[in-house]
């Protein structure tokens, strides 16, 4: 049933011969010959299109105009390079024939060449050879020795470099000739043609009912929660053997009588294999008997073979089409029994057999196989398959489903590496085994329904076509009997994403019949039109149900009845003005229903932090329903195709989805090799046009996709026409790779423009190239690598602005970090990357690269994106985030209400749909409050949103009225009115704030009221000396007046003590000193030297250093230069320290020095500490003057002050952006206001712990001890200036030098020193890739700039209201210091 894909494309009628050999079932493989459904159905389902075929919807100044002629592929150094390499590296086995025949032929010729050539010339020289007397017989005679022994050398070197030039080049690559798991030309021998999935259902309830139910697509088995991989499978699974829906369908994974051993060599399997049909015996006793189906073998704890991540590098010897001899390979087997209802459907038998002349036909499905695959089945083999990521189908012949004593026996042969493994490096894990569910599936003599398309459009248009067989039933074939296909359409409704609630129609809308005669296979069409058809998309999901079912001639007997869920979705590209347009006459936009869309997209694998590859019905709808609640719309299935359920999730849910084929050869440089080279034109074919056939019918995919980074060759030519003879109805997208000329996503191959990681601004140069005239959607960008995705508000200012219409968005790298879930020694769970399993050849941790953890917890960046992809902007009416509030006259002190409430505009993103589903709140908050001076609920037309606070005006002029510079933030947010299938009602969908700006006519002059401060501390301060310190006394402190309550060094110029009570010391050890360094992230160590060591160029570092300096290198490595790492940070000297003592006040000034390792003075600094003793405040004013020597770095890590504080003070509070980790280049998502956390909180736990737990645009931050009444210590800025600030249980340098979380001790809050961090300049995190600088100009730390800053030291001590006081007396302590 599914897909032969050998591109070779067996007939329906092909039966395999019975073999127990490979060798044998490698001679039967069909090498030509193409789907006749395939072509058929592309002349049937768009016969309404006829006129479109020679000029396509999708078709641009970059294509041919003609359907039939390919356009030409590459540029000419593109062909003649690969062509070349082709020649010089083989990469399929007759070119690798061809190489070692024409080097030994070199060989041998220079073997006779050489020894004519020296005897030619000893001749010549011969004095001879000059003389007349002298004759050829004595002129070889007397030169014949002397030559023979001045070549023997040579001829000696030749026949050693021949001999061994045979024994290496047999023994690596000829020895293998004729392995198909080493021939790119057998990847699919026996399997069945491709198709969409076909459950055969028993009645029309039934499939009405199970096309709602997305598990049984293809059953979507898989661990349903976290659970142990050596557990048995029947503890894992909750679904029935077979379904009562699916009668026809047996799901072979929950069966008891799995085994797996595991073989070191493909040949031990095999050997294995008939050994086991032989003696009759079973597997070894050191079989494993409780390994999970599916899973991988790697992960289980008692296989011998581990799981290895690499980006691009293949984990193998790259010589295609040859991989390494030991090469791990699984034999799985089930063991049947026919009389066994555990072991075999028992009301199967009553049927299995019913004519002699009908024998029911049996077919095993395997849904996902890594990498090779060879089926046997009580010995017989079946066929053999690669593509690890769609269905292979084997028909199990009747006379060998039971041997003698009814019992049937499946073996699978999985095989680790094969030529398959070459189009499969796709920067994820290479992890074997069966990851997808086994099929049994029975097909009654009758049933004749092989294939069934369905095209929808929003127009109400709808064609089905249905390909149905040559009947196999022996009497209804003598009789020539005619049998019936009717085509019903309802409007059932899937009110769960399970299918375990729905709402079925009463009556069709649409019912059609046809007949079909028995004696030859015939492909019926069918055609409608629905009025007023609800339309599918992304925001409106309007989904019905197809039945197709097979009757008897007179229309009673059911044979065959399959289903689908259909949507009505068209999806074009449109390259003409058009002025009557949506969209206003624009060129080159893709549009889905005749509207442009854009797309907020992410790259998703599949990937299960327990279970690798294997995942569950229940994780898929938990990845997509997350992704719905963060404004994602689209989804790349990178780098293969998904599984079958997931698209109908997608299509329930409402998911535009990019399907892309399991094709990429990052490995291989150039990456274009495999497809440049004839021997593997039918793999690729096969691989894109077997996943085209299986998902067509999905509503949810808008986009085709030949596969990632494998450069531009013919094959990839091929593949796209074959996609275009099986489907036109979507545009194709493909991205190259972009390395040795074989082209970006701008390349002729892609009707959609598609770059990976292009900076905004050569994407606004692309959008104004005029020699382009494609949409722009980006197939990857924002490289999410641990704390990164910085400048995404730059990319979606270019995606949201209508005068970039063909920048339509683009899809995220990627959805989730592909972290394997370990424990340590002593119990602590972390997530491990390249290189934990002790494999040898990986990239380390670039796998981790998601907006979400692996166990779905959303990174910081998250909350950016959803800010970012909100389908609502919201401005004020002058299109700002500002407000101005005029306000009547106030007498009395009594305040008035405001002249008119607040108006906003609404701005709907929205493509489908109206803002009716939205409700709308509101917030209005103070600097110098926790808690909001009001709120409530706001009502909009769709464009205008009206905010009434004329209830709260008397508070807000009261606050007005007794404070100087009170900041007032509007927040507003848009939330569901009602629960949808994926967010609960009151979800929040859109946000935004507000400055309010407050404008008042003062009836009585307006003064200040301040918050008494208790002045605890003293009166008189005075200076101590000592030889290392200065000590600042104050004479009221309690209990010993001579304790110091503030201690600097003379030698570093810090603060090494601050207590203010005489008790309770408030620094650390380390006290309060500069700091210009920063635990390291992976977008820092991001440069030229990284990517030199990916392509194994390290040893060049140097050269590309002379010739280009440092431009294109790390940050980390200009920081590493220049001794500006956490490794090794400046050292700090004081060059001299002064003060000046009054009565009430102290002034010390330190002058300050930082040395690198090198001893080179890096920056100079003064500090500047003024101590009032009145209020114990503590004025602090630093200078940074970056030297020269660092001119030509790109960016300092900071500029700041480092501080280690008590334990005690872990209540934090401040005002600033919040209440997640935010960066100056990540910070739009998050909002001004006065936030409360905690040490613990602060920080992420990126699985490679890293810089973290920033907070911007800080006016002020307070650390208290609850429990001691509130005292602590405030740290404030002055009303015009901004800092940012964090504050962790672990230091930088403990952070820098983790590799995993379970490196970092587990640390309480109130249990261990606090390390806060204060900046006054921080340099961003970038994002746009993480392998070359990405920071962008505007936050970068320039070191040709001199930095200048305040912030002040206040202590605090216990008060009544200490929520309100502490914001009250922060805002008084900003506008004190100017």
């Amino acid at each position: 049933m599914y897909g032969n894909g050998s591109g070779r494309f067996l007939p329906r009628d092909h039966k395999t011969t019975p073999s127990s050999t490979w060798e044998t079932l490698y001679t039967h493989a069909d090498t030509h010959g193409y789907s006749k459904f395939t072509h058929h159905h592309q002349r049937s389902c768009n016969a309404a299109n006829n006129k479109e075929r020679k000029k396509r919807p999708f078709v641009s100044q970059h294509h041919s105009v003609s359907f039939d002629s390919p356009p030409p592929v590459g540029s000419k150094h593109d062909l003649i390079a690969n062509d070349l390499l082709s020649v010089l590296l083989p990469t399929n086995p007759l070119m690798h024939v061809w190489k070692f025949s024409f080097v030994l032929l070199l060989l041998f010729g220079l073997l006779l060449f050489l020894p004519a050539v020296a005897m030619v010339m000893t001749v010549y020289r011969n004095d001879e050879y000059h003389s007349s007397n002298a004759t050829i017989g004595t002129i070889l005679e007397n030169t014949f020795l002397s030559s023979f022994f001045g070549v023997l050398p040579w001829w000696t070197v030749c026949g050693i470099a021949s001999i061994l030039w045979t024994y290496y080049y047999y023994s690596t690559t000829l020895c293998h000739w004729g392995k198909p798991w080493m021939d790119p030309k057998v990847f699919g021998v026996g399997r069945q043609d491709m198709h969409v999935p076909l459950r055969l259902f028993g009645s029309v309830q039934n499939a009405r009912l199970a096309a709602c139910r997305p598990d049984l697509a293809s059953f979507s088995t898989g661990p349903l929660d976290k659970a142990p991989m050596d557990c048995h499978p029947r503890q894992l699974q909750q679904q029935h053997v077979v379904s009562n829906l699916t009668s026809n369908v047996w799901l072979l994974d929950p069966l008891p009588s799995w085994t797996f051993q595991l073989f070191s060599t493909v040949e031990q399997a095999l050997k294995a294999v008939q050994q086991t049909k032989e003696a009759k015996s079973t597997m070894h006793n050191t079989c494993i008997t409780n390994m999970p189906i599916p899973s991988n073998w790697m992960l289980h704890p008692h296989v011998d073979d581990i799981p290895i991540y690499t980006n691009q590098k293949y984990p193998f010897p790259c010589q295609p089409p040859v991989v390494p001899v030991d090469n791990p390979t699984g034999m799985y087997q089930l063991e049947l029994n026919q009389h066994d209802p555990a072991l075999w459907p028992t009301f199967w038998n009553s049927t299995c057999d019913d004519n002699k002349t009908n024998p029911v036909q049996y077919s095993l499905v395997l849904h996902g196989i890594e990498s090779a695959c060879f089926v046997y089945w009580n010995g017989t083999c079946l066929g053999y398959c690669q593509d690890s990521r769609l269905p292979s189908e084997f028909i199990v012949p009747s006379d060998t489903l039971w041997d003698s004593a009814g019992k049937g026996l499946l073996q699978l042969v999985v095989i680790r590496w094969s030529d398959g493994s070459y189009l499969e490096d796709q920067d994820h894990w290479w992890m074997a085994g069966i990851h997808r569910s086994v099929e049994l599936i029975r097909r009654p003599s009758q049933a004749d329904i092989m294939d069934y398309h369905v095209l929808a459009d929003h127009h109400g248009h709808i064609r089905v076509s249905v390909s149905v067989r040559q009947s196999t039933n022996q009497v209804m074939l003598q009789q020539q009997r005619r049998t019936k296909v009717r085509v019903q359409l309802f409007q059932d409704e899937q009110l769960t994403a399970d299918g375990s609630q729905y709402k079925m129609a009463d009556a069709p809308l649409w019912t059609d019949t046809q007949t079909t005669v028995t004696e030859k296979s015939s492909v019926l069409e069918f055609q409608h039109v629905i009025p007023n058809s609800l339309t599918w998309t992304a925001e409106t999901p309007h989904l019905y149900t197809l039945v197709l079912e097979q009757l008897d001639e007179d229309g009673k007997v059911l044979y065959q009845c399959e289903s689908c869920r259909v949507g009505f979705r068209s999806v074009a590209i449109d390259h003409h003005h058009d002025n009557n347009d949506t969209d206003g006459g624009k060129a080159g936009i893709l549009k889905v229903n005749g509207r442009p869309i854009t797309v907020c997209g992410i790259n998703r694998h599949e990937h299960d932090p327990d279970w690798g590859k294997v995942i569950s019905l229940k994780r898929m709808m938990q990845e997509i329903t997350i992704l719905k609640q963060n404004n994602f719309n689209a989804i790349r299935t990178s780098h293969y195709p998904a599984h079958s359920s997931f698209y109908r999730l997608c299509d329930f849910y409402g998911m535009y989805v990019c399907d892309e084929a399991n094709i990429e050869t990052h490995g291989l440089k150039p990456m274009g090799r495999l497809a440049h080279d004839a021997g593997w034109e039918s793999a690729m074919i096969s691989r894109v046009t077997r996943m085209a056939q299986r998902d067509y019918n999905h509503a949810c995919i808008i986009l085709w996709s030949l596969g990632n980074e494998a450069g531009r060759g013919r094959s990839l030519i091929q593949a796209r026409q074959r996609l275009l003879q099986l489907d036109t109805s979507r545009p194709i997208c493909y991205e190259s790779g972009g390395l040795w000329g074989e082209g970006t996503g701008r390349s002729e191959l892609t009707d959609v423009v598609c770059p990976m990681y292009t900076s905004v601004p050569r994407l606004q140069e692309l959008h104004q190239r005029i020699d382009e005239d494609r949409p722009i959607v980006l197939c990857e960008y924002s490289h999410s690598m641990n704390n990164s995705n910085g400048n995404l508000h730059l990319y979606w200012e270019k995606f949201w602005d209508p005068s970039f219409p063909r920048l339509q968005g683009g899809f995220i790298w990627d959805f989730k970090d592909q972290g394997l879930r370990k424990t340590t020694q002593n119990g602590r769970p972390f997530f491990a990357f390249g290189g934990d399993f002790g494999d040898v050849i990986n990239d380390q941790q670039f796998c981790i690269n998601g907006m979400f953890s692996p166990d779905l917890k959303p990174h910081p960046s998250v909350n950016e994106i959803k800010y970012l992809q909100q389908p609502v902007k919201i401005t004020s009416q002058k299109g700002t985030k500002s407000l101005s509030l005029p306000v009547s006259l106030v007498t009395d002190g009594k305040a008035s209400t405001p002249q008119f409430p607040a108006t906003l505009l609404l701005e709907n993103r929205y493509t489908f749909r109206d803002l009716t589903h939205l409700q709308w709140r509101w917030e209005l908050c103070c600097s110098v409050s926790q808690h909001p001076i009001g709120s409530g609920s706001a009502e909009d037309d769709g464009e205008r949103l009206v905010i009434d606070w004329s209830n709260f005006a008397s508070h807000l002029l009261e606050l007005e009225f007794k404070h100087t510079g009170v900041q007032y933030f509007l927040n507003v947010t848009a939330s569901l009115k009602e629960s949808s299938t994926w967010a609960n009602a009151g979800h929040d969908v859109a946000k935004e704030q507000f400055i309010v700006t407050v404008a008042v006519d003062w009836a009585v002059e307006k003064t200040d009221q301040h918050v008494p401060i208790r002045n605890d501390v003293g009166h008189r301060v005075y200076v101590r000396e000592t030889a290392h310190d200065l000590e600042v006394i104050s004479t009221d402190v309690r209990n010993d007046p001579t304790i110091p309550f503030v201690v600097f060094s003379k030698l570093t110029g810090s603060m090494q003590s601050l207590c203010w009570d005489g008790e309770k010391e408030m620094l650390g050890r380390n006290g309060m000193a500069p700091n210009f360094t920063r635990a390291t992230t992976d977008n820092d160590r991001g440069g030229l030297e990284l990517v030199l060591e990916h392509v194994m160029l390290k040893w060049a570092q140097p050269a590309f250093f002379l010739s280009s300096g440092f431009q294109y290198f790390s940050h980390y490595m200009h920081w590493k230069q220049n001794g500006l790492t956490q490794d090794q940070p400046p050292h700090v000297v004081c060059d001299d320290m002064t003060y000046d003592q009054r009565e009430h006040l102290v002034v010390v000034k330190a002058k300050c020095s930082a040395r690198n390792v090198y001893g080179t003075i890096v920056l100079r600094l003064t500090t500047t500490y003024t101590i009032c003793g009145r209020s114990g405040q503590i004025q602090v004013h630093c200078k940074v003057i970056p030297q020269k020597c660092l001119r030509n770095i790109p960016s300092l890590p900071r500029i700041g002050l480092s501080l280690e504080l008590n334990p005690s003070l872990c209540h934090i509070r401040y005002l600033g952006r919040g209440p997640n980790e935010c960066y100056p280049d990540r910070k739009t998502g998050s909002q001004l206001g006065i936030w409360t956390t905690s040490p613990s909180k602060m920080g992420y736990d990126y699985i490679v712990p890293s810089e973290t737990g920033n907070r911007s645009d800080c006016q002020w931050v307070s650390f208290e001890d609850i429990d001691n009444g509130g005292s602590g210590i405030l740290i404030a800025t002055s009303h015009n200036e901004t800092f940012e600030f964090s504050a962790l249980l672990h230091t930088p340098d403990e952070l820098n030098h983790a590799r995993h979380t379970c490196d970092l001790d587990e640390r309480k809050a109130g249990q261990h020193s606090i390390f806060v961090n204060i900046d006054h300049q921080l340099m961003g995190i970038g994002g746009d890739l993480s392998w070359f600088p990405c920071v962008y100009p505007e936050f970068l730390v320039k070191a040709d700039h001199e930095y200048e800053y305040w912030l002040r030291l206040v202590p605090l001590s216990s008060r009544a209201d200490l929520d309100n006081e502490v914001a009250v007396f922060a805002n008084q302590i900003r506008h004190s210091l100017q």
